[in-house]
């Protein structure tokens, strides 16, 4: 949500309580917004619904509330949020009818769902403006990808990644979605290769079931076999050991984590940043330089300013510098997709 929007929804909101009262609604709702820039969206969540309870009808509060489900499915897989983001950006488009953010932001949800109503809501939020909110672009590209379109779907998610801020989770999600555009593609065009021989696949399960061992050894040990590049299932499982009482345990946690190289699991390698130990610092560090996530680059320059110890420096600027190369490699592989989209080949 764009600054101009934040300050309009708090402009609207009714206003603070006197010190020492229980929070108002408008002080709740500013820091549901505050925790949503933060990318807290459990916290944001939680302090909208309760902005809500202590006055019914505050203004943008279905649309704030609404965007941060939104948010919280593309940043954490959580789409078992999908009905509740529906439910408030429903709402918000029957209190503004012509919001395109709102518009914008129904359509998105309901292209994730593979609703089709969703490309009303977008071709009404066209009408109202030529341009689109960076979601509505990303709904664009949905719905290009699921009839196959490639060409429609990279230039409409281009535009959703050029129109998004730098942290935002629609970066994350769009680079998901690119994925998905080049090896359909691939598919469609390479030709069918004979039977190779059959590869051994890692099997993850034993090293899951020894991350609960008694032994700190063997934690970590698992720990460190399960730092494979898109390993998806071990990002919970390794999260949760980083409260591990070893530091063996939580350092080896922190580096798979990085290994695997999703962005859901930068949210729990966050806090490290403010580890007294420079050693667990500069790990949390190369860990979120290994992912790449736009999310973790204003943490890290917040790091950058206050960092005393030269080797946690060196290695956060080198972390900021991995997020842009991702940044700007997402950016040429989309030019050159469509490059090779608009050849025919």
């Amino acid at each position: 949500m764009t600054s101009a929007v934040l300050a309009a929804l708090l402009l609207a909101a009714p206003a603070p309580a006197a010190e020492g009262a229980k929070p108002s609604a408008a002080v709740l709702f500013k820091q549901g917004m505050d925790a949503k820039m933060h990318g807290d969206y459990t916290a944001a969540l939680a302090a909208f619904t309760k902005a809500m309870q202590e006055y019914e009808r505050l203004p943008g509060a279905h649309l704030a509330r609404g965007l941060t489900y939104l948010d919280a499915m593309m940043a954490q897989g959580r789409y078992e949020h999908y009905l509740n983001a529906e439910k408030d950006l429903v709402i918000a488009v029957d209190e503004a009818p012509r919001n395109p953010l709102a518009l914008s932001g129904l359509g998105l949800v309901r292209a994730l769902n593979g609703d089709r109503r969703g490309e009303v809501n977008i071709a009404r939020a066209s009408a109202v403006r030529d341009t689109l909110p960076a979601y509505g672009y990303a709904a664009q590209g949905r719905f290009h990808l699921e009839d196959s379109e490639w060409k429609d779907a990279v230039i409409a998610y281009r535009k959703a990644f050029l129109t998004s801020p730098q942290d935002h989770p629609l970066r994350e999600f769009i680079r998901r979605e690119m994925l998905v555009v080049r090896d359909r593609v691939r598919i469609r065009r390479d030709p069918v290769e004979a039977p190779k021989a059959e590869k051994v696949e890692f099997e993850p399960d034993p090293y899951l079931e020894a991350l609960a061992s008694a032994d700190p050894e063997e934690r970590a040990a698992a720990a460190k076999e399960l730092g494979r590049p898109g390993l998806d299932a071990a990002i919970e499982p390794l999260s949760a050991l980083l409260k591990d009482p070893e530091l063996e345990v939580r350092a080896t946690c922190l580096q798979s984590l990085g290994l695997i190289g999703e962005p859901k699991a930068v949210s729990a390698i966050l806090p490290f940043l403010g580890e007294k130990s420079k050693y667990m610092r500069a790990l949390a560090v190369r860990a979120l330089g290994n992912i790449g996530s736009e999310r973790a680059r204003k943490p890290l320059n917040e790091l950058i300013k206050a960092e005393k110890e030269a080797l946690v420096l060196a290695d956060a600027k080198k972390a900021v510098n991995e997020i842009d190369n991702a940044a700007y490699t997402m950016k040429m592989d989309m030019d050159l997709l469509m490059e090779e989209l608009s050849a025919g080949k």
